[in-house]
């Protein structure tokens, strides 16, 4: 993917939210079993990927690494910025349009489940298959193949 630029030794991909939309909506329609880790981060990543190698190179592996932040455009030189609560909307406006399955996994208790019931609201037609956070959310994470019953999980 084009417009890689690296902030502080961490990557990231200077494209809009439609151009990281498009990218996504065609990994979807590949119907691969590979997962794709995608990352909104902002200037407080950047900052603990300073001191924390192992969290760097994670970021450093993401598919798609979409800047947040207002300190990335005006300190990283980074002409795009996509919020990633405005991204998240967006991939579940697409979810429902492509009848794809979202996931919401973490957060502190009642998080997710909030989250899942606002996502509602807002589209009706979300097929979320499940809100787990707290303890829920760790006992599914440890058998990572059920995660690959959905199209998009939230984390």
């Amino acid at each position: 993917m084009n417009n890689v630029k690296k902030v502080l030794g961490v990557r990231i991909n200077d494209i809009s939210q439609s151009d990281a939309l498009i990218q996504v909506e065609k990994w979807l329609q590949e119907k691969s079993l590979k997962p794709r880790l995608i990352f909104t981060p902002g200037p407080e990543f950047l900052v603990s990927a300073q001191k924390d190698r192992e969290f760097k190179e994670i970021l450093n592996n993401a598919d798609l690494s979409l800047p947040d932040g207002i300190g990335l455009h005006i300190f990283g030189r980074i002409k795009n910025r996509v919020p990633g609560v405005d991204f998240m909307l967006a991939l579940c406006k697409l979810s429902v349009k492509n009848g794809w399955t979202i996931g919401l996994l973490g957060g502190q208790i009642g998080v997710a489940k909030e989250t899942g019931k606002r996502l509602k609201e807002k589209f009706p037609d979300i097929k979320i298959e499940i809100a787990a956070d707290g303890r829920a959310a760790d006992r599914i994470i440890e058998h990572y193949d059920v995660l690959r019953h959905f199209d998009i999980l939230f984390v």
